[in-house]
């Protein structure tokens, strides 16, 4: 566990989740959540039951830069990244692509993904578009190891589908736009966090 990171009284260093597809959760289909840093999981955990998950889910810049504010505060390192998505469910035919930089979107639309990177993992808790769009089964939230075969190759979630990251290094010119647009609802959502969960 990084230093810094304390867990409200009464909630284990290792919360059990032996199941974390039940919550929206994908990991690498060949790894258990043992594999998964502690503060990650707790991390996912905490987004969900403050109902971030759910509320935030489809706007990945927001989600992306709470989720590493508070990462920050913990002491924990953690950077922002633009990727483009590929996600698909061979069994069920979805196949989809977020933060296509070439994807024509309605006036005031932005196709961008956003995600977090730290320890070498990515943290993708922006997926309720998927869970939205394709039902119970599609992740709201991703973990896994940031390597370079992430860009290359899927990493199979099981039940989840696949997916594949590509880290887009041109950034979009309107975040900055969205991000001064989102700042007080970032710092609200910063705040009510720390409420609930201490330093």
């Amino acid at each position: 566990m990084s230093e810094g990171f304390k867990i409200q009284p009464g909630w284990s260093s290792r919360t059990p989740i032996d199941y974390p597809e039940d919550i929206g959760l994908a990991i690498p289909s060949n790894m258990s959540p043992d594999d998964i840093p502690d503060h990650f999981i707790d991390l996912y955990l905490r987004f969900y039951s403050s109902n971030y998950i759910n509320q935030l889910g489809a706007s990945c810049i927001l989600q992306s830069h709470l989720l590493r504010r508070i990462m920050r505060l913990h002491k924990i390192d953690a950077s922002v990244k633009q990727v483009v998505m590929y996600w698909r469910n061979d069994k069920k035919g979805h196949n989809v692509v977020m933060g296509n930089p070439h994807e024509n979107l309605g006036e005031g639309e932005i196709d961008v993904h956003m995600v977090v990177k730290s320890e070498n993992w990515l943290l993708d808790f922006a997926c309720s578009k998927l869970h939205y769009r394709f039902g119970y089964t599609a992740p709201r939230g991703i973990i896994v190891p940031w390597t370079k075969e992430l860009s290359k190759n899927y990493v199979d979630l099981g039940i989840g589908g696949k997916v594949s990251y590509v880290e887009n290094n041109i950034p979009h010119p309107k975040i900055k736009n969205v991000r001064l647009a989102q700042r007080e609802d970032e710092l609200k959502f910063t705040r009510e966090y720390f409420e609930r969960y201490d330093f």
